[in-house]
């Protein structure tokens, strides 16, 4: 079994569109089902994703550890709390 397994999509900026939300969690299914255990979600900034909570709630149901790199300026207490009750 390899150590490591990554998943890297690059675009030109002229192609950067937001996921699509449902190909996106039928994605983290086969993700799994292709022994992906952790998913990193970057940006430009993932907290202007408006389905990152569902997003995180299927990875946590999926046991896919997920880590969101934000700048953190959109953070707010109840944003906070929603992460934390719905990401792993």
């Amino acid at each position: 079994m390899p150590i490591a397994t990554f998943a890297v999509f690059r675009v030109t900026p002229g192609e950067r569109v937001m996921a699509d939300p449902v190909r996106l969690l039928k994605g983290l299914t086969t993700l799994k089902a292709k022994g992906i255990r952790y998913l990193c979600l970057t940006g430009g900034e993932p907290l202007l994703y408006p389905a990152l909570v569902p997003v995180l709630a299927k990875a946590r149901d999926l046991s896919i550890k997920t880590l969101v790199c934000t700048n953190g300026s959109l953070l707010t207490p109840a944003s906070i709390q929603k992460l934390r009750a719905r990401g792993s």
